[in-house]
């Protein structure tokens, strides 16, 4: 039973991801993460029941997700789920300390 809870939450949050425009969604943004997105939002010093409902969907959600690049402008190499393969899906580390942010500065522009 806990499980199919946890997959209802996950998508209502699937729901706050892909419809911004919704009410709830609008409604959670300005309470909850007015600056930054649905992904990356902390839980909060007193949230309502339903939010912390919704981060524990969200949670799973992110588990599982993994980011298109598309044009690699804002896909951030270090903390954003983009490769697909089992486990982790993001790389760990790099020892250098002058590493790319951004996938796009791993492309090679065309010349």
């Amino acid at each position: 039973m806990k499980f199919f809870y946890l997959a209802l939450l996950a998508r209502q949050a699937w729901h706050i991801l892909n419809e911004t425009n919704s009410l709830s969604a609008r409604v959670l943004k300005v309470v909850y993460y007015p600056s930054t997105d649905f992904l990356n939002v902390k839980l909060g010093v007193s949230p309502s029941r339903v939010w912390r409902a919704i981060s524990e969907g969200r949670d799973v959600l992110s588990q599982g997700i993994i980011r298109r690049i598309g044009s690699a402008e804002t896909t951030n190499i270090w903390r954003t789920n983009w490769l697909p393969r089992d486990g982790q899906l993001q790389p760990i580390s790099c020892p250098r300390p002058d590493v790319p942010q951004l996938v796009k500065d791993l492309i090679d522009p065309l010349t």
